[in-house]
């Protein structure tokens, strides 16, 4: 239902193609909602016919419709509303049995900075959890830094597409690591930290990359913030200091972490197999 939810929504907008301004506002939708990559492609690279739209609009809840609506007709309308987009929101408008005319305001798909600030939390969060999660298995060779390098530069890169910042990840990530030992401190930290301690260790090698993956973030966006404009003591400074805050911050949820392990275990297995830019 999500692929087809997703293909309905871009019906109108699909209609005479993307335009730049429609694509960054169908990026920020696929970001706030947590869309798989896979599905956005996939909706992408072939327009829904219209017997497949009304047959999608018909199992939108009638509660959602007018909101589904909505949020189509604010895409197709980012870059001007063209002949084409305005006929596939008319067929749109009667498959789901709302109005054209009306104009809803349940979705607003224009990010305010406060929006992306939120959601960028949301991001550091989610990703410093997974790889927490990491971090308390039971097994030394988690800690390796090859398996939390693809998640981190997953996490950067969504935190880029959030802020519309063309950030050279994988540079950045080099600039990082020379500047605050990144490198050294996920891996060799907390790999060290299980050899010392083999039972308790787990806790502190979870604590150690969930901090450090939450540090990486606020200095991701910091960098972003400032055009790349940071020293390098700055970089040090700020990525010490979120690593304090992400220690703190992982007693709070240790427990949600532990419970949610598979969850959050099999989506690194998805990460990890994504291509690689």
């Amino acid at each position: 239902m999500e692929r087809d939810l997703i293909r309905l929504i871009l019906y109108p907008a699909l209609a005479d193609g993307l335009d730049p301004e429609e694509e960054k506002e169908l990026r920020w939708i696929a970001l706030e909602l947590d869309l798989d990559e896979d599905i956005l492609v996939e909706a992408l690279s072939r327009r829904m016919p219209q017997d497949e739209m009304v047959q999608a609009a018909a199992l939108v809840p009638e509660e959602h419709r007018e909101d589904i609506y909505a949020l189509a007709e604010q895409l197709a309308s980012r870059g001007g509303l063209s002949r084409a987009e305005s006929a596939a929101l008319g067929e749109m408008a009667e498959a789901l049995g709302v109005s054209k005319n009306a104009r809803f305001t349940a979705f607003d798909v224009f990010p305010t900075n406060d929006e992306r600030d939120e959601a960028f939390r949301q991001l550091a969060q989610r990703y410093a959890m997974i790889a927490g999660a990491v971090g308390l298995l039971p097994t030394p060779i988690i800690s390796d830094f090859s398996i939390l390098a693809p998640l981190q530069i997953y996490m950067v890169s969504r935190i880029a597409k959030l802020y519309d910042y063309p950030l050279d990840v994988r540079e950045f990530l080099k600039m990082a690591a020379g500047s605050v030992g990144v490198g050294y401190l996920c891996a060799v930290g907390a790999r060290a930290l299980l050899d010392m301690i083999p039972v308790a260790g787990w806790a502190v090698a979870g604590a150690v990359a969930f901090a450090g993956t939450y540090a990486i973030a606020v200095l991701a966006k910091h960098y972003i913030d400032h055009d790349g404009d940071i020293s390098g003591d700055s970089m040090r400074d700020i990525f010490k200091s979120a690593f304090r805050d992400g220690k703190k911050d992982f007693d709070r949820v240790k427990d949600d972490i532990e419970e949610r392990s598979d969850e959050f275990l099999d989506e690194l297995q998805k990460i990890r197999r994504k291509p690689r830019s």
